[in-house]
């Protein structure tokens, strides 16, 4: 480590500030899982406000949740 060099901050595994902004940075993916609990307009509606899908997008999205179990 040199004299400009400051000590990994406790918690981050030596990461340097630009490997913590590309893992943020990175693409999510998100599975959304058949359950007993959310209704199909409440699915659709989260589909569309969240990840702004359209709505027939999020309604082709939410059917095949329905139908394969997750999408």
């Amino acid at each position: 480590m040199g004299a400009s060099e400051a000590p990994p901050r406790p918690g981050t595994g030596g990461l340097q500030q630009t490997d913590l902004l590309e893992a943020i940075d990175a693409p999510w993916v998100t599975i959304v899982w058949d359950d007993p609990v959310n209704l199909m307009n409440y699915v659709t509606f989260v589909f569309q406000k969240l990840f702004g899908y359209s709505e027939p997008q999020a309604t082709k999205l939410m059917l095949q949740v329905h139908n394969e179990g997750k999408a």
